[in-house]
């Protein structure tokens, strides 16, 4: 496979008067069979891509794709101009590209700068077409790799596919498509029925008052000497009814949730619950250190708190700055336990929130929960649980797999 891709790149690169460079030594070639793709190979491709023949357009294509398995020439490939030319072969469906250009584009949605430049090509229309209308390969690279890729990464992508009638495509692939497909376009169908700011899937509708969490802050200070922080300006207030949540105030609800009594904490929860909501509000949570606490009722399994330290950590997973805290705590083993023994809300939460938010984002997360036995625990929760950690759970699985995939080369 190899020789025959080397071949096709040196006899284009010869016939347009293109040097091949010289080997690299820091691109694993003896382990990989010289698969790193530099700058004059990769623009010489996409030219071959663009104005070869039939024959020459779809050799350039496997080449192209073979090589972006390798994670570092993904970023080579996007940045020699790869996107324009796969966009202009799904607009032409009769140009006999599109299952390729869709191939491409499915791998390279795998890596941060080709879910950019997908995204800023604006394929959300054409993508959505090929899942009302295509073969079940084309469906399931579609919206199992390139939709849900670009999704993750950008919440204005999601109001764009609801404005372009994406929901009732996905529903009927959710039905109908590959088993991969199904997982995929049922996870796109939950981030569509979420908060397109804070991406968070409502747990109830029962919504506390922002009066009732103001008086609940304020007895709290006043009963403990804490001087409420004076109104700022650049918290929305107007808008949100005061939903900032200040440095002092957040350390004074960390307090209450570890030192007040079992009806304090659960109120204390609930606040800090509902202020989270907002984005920034996650932020200055987490520095003021609720991490540490929550971990503690999720060891403490009989204190009563897991219910709450799940539902919270949840929702700050969805924040880099809660991502990262979370991670630092190393609570990977416990999630796991909870995903194997806790109520089926529980199980949700740990699964479908604060698992799959870790482990999305570092791989390191992920080769710890492999370690710790998480597949058996994931596997049944794909099986039985709720909806949503169905889909969750079947998405780390994925990842999982894909890891013990890549690891193999």
């Amino acid at each position: 496979m190899y020789e025959k891709m080397q071949s096709l790149i040196a006899l284009w690169c010869e016939s347009n008067g293109i040097e091949l460079p010289k080997r690299q030594q820091n691109c694993r070639t003896k382990k990989y069979g010289g698969s790193c793709l530099s700058k004059d190979v990769a623009t010489a491709l996409i030219k071959l891509l663009c104005e070869g023949t039939p024959t020459g357009k779809k050799d350039a294509a496997t080449a192209i794709f073979n090589l972006s398995i390798y994670q570092g020439n993904k970023a080579r490939v996007v940045k020699a101009g790869i996107v324009a030319p796969l966009i202009q072969f799904l607009n032409d469906a009769g140009g006999g590209m599109v299952d390729e250009a869709l191939a491409i584009m499915a791998i390279l949605a795998s890596h941060h700068e080709g879910r950019v430049a997908i995204g800023q090509a604006k394929p959300i229309h054409i993508l959505v077409e090929v899942i009302r209308t295509d073969s079940p390969r084309n469906q399931e690279n579609a919206a199992a790799a390139v939709l849900w890729s670009i999704f993750t990464g950008d919440p204005l992508q999601l109001k764009l596919a609801k404005e372009r009638g994406a929901e009732a495509a996905l529903q009927e692939l959710s039905g109908n498509g590959t088993d991969r497909a199904k997982i995929k376009a049922g996870s796109i169908l939950e981030l569509l029925q979420t908060c397109p700011k804070t991406q968070q899937t409502l747990v109830h509708t029962a919504l506390t008052p922002n009066y009732v969490l103001k008086s609940l802050i304020a007895l709290w200070c006043e009963s403990n000497g804490i001087e409420l922080p004076k109104r700022q300006r650049n918290c929305r207030t107007k808008k949100y009814g005061g939903s900032c949540l200040s440095k002092d105030a957040a350390i004074a609800l960390i307090k209450l949730l570890c030192e007040g009594t079992p009806t304090g904490k659960k109120d204390a929860a609930t606040t800090i619950f509902n202020l989270s909501i907002y984005q920034g509000n996650k932020a200055r949570a987490v520095k003021a250190g609720i991490v540490a606490p929550l971990i503690q009722f999720l060891k403490d399994t009989g204190g009563g708190m897991v219910d709450e330290a799940l539902a919270i950590m949840a929702i700050l997973a969805s924040h880099q700055e809660g991502r990262v805290a979370i991670g630092q705590a190393k609570p990977i083993h416990i999630l796991v336990e909870v995903i194997r023994t806790s109520s089926p809300r529980n199980r949700e939460n740990a699964a479908a929130a604060v698992l799959w938010s870790l482990c999305i984002g570092d791989p390191l997360q992920l080769k710890l929960a492999k370690k710790l036995g998480s597949e058996a625990a994931l596997q049944e929760l794909s099986e039985n649980g709720t909806d949503r950690a169905k889909i969750k759970a079947g998405s780390i699985l994925e990842l999982l797999q894909r890891m013990e995939w890549v690891d193999n080369l």
